[in-house]
């Protein structure tokens, strides 16, 4: 696994802070990127691998947190309605800025939609 900031969302994140603005991340992409090695370190100059992208989910504010200035957290509830498919690939994304702010690499998962049964008594 690796996790990043990205040099985009460094430099979004100084610009604002000196603006006085906050950054708000309110998107999550997940990519399937199908040579992708989870072990190797991902690069500050990475983007979104648009032509990869399975899925993309509005984030929430009571799914963001914040625990200290180098430190927040966000969350995505993936429903039983959502899927099939699968990522190895997490993005961050200020979509005001049109800017990706961190990335993570996983081992593939994959997110089912939960079939409805004809349940018979």
């Amino acid at each position: 696994m690796s996790v990043i900031m990205t040099a985009a969302g460094e430099a979004l994140k100084a610009r604002l802070q000196a603006e006085g603005k906050p950054l708000v991340i309110d998107t999550f992409v997940f990519a399937h990127i199908p040579t992708l090695d989870p072990t190797e370190q991902l690069t500050p100059g990475i983007t979104v691998p648009t032509e990869q992208v399975v899925y993309t989910y509005p984030i929430p504010d009571e799914y963001r947190a914040y625990v200290n200035p180098n430190q927040v957290v966000y969350s995505a509830l993936l429903g039983s309605d959502v899927g099939d498919w699968s990522f190895n690939w997490q993005g961050l994304v200020c979509s005001e800025y049109d800017t990706l702010i961190a990335a993570a690499t996983v081992v593939s998962q994959t997110s089912f939609r939960l079939k409805p049964q004809n349940w018979e008594a």
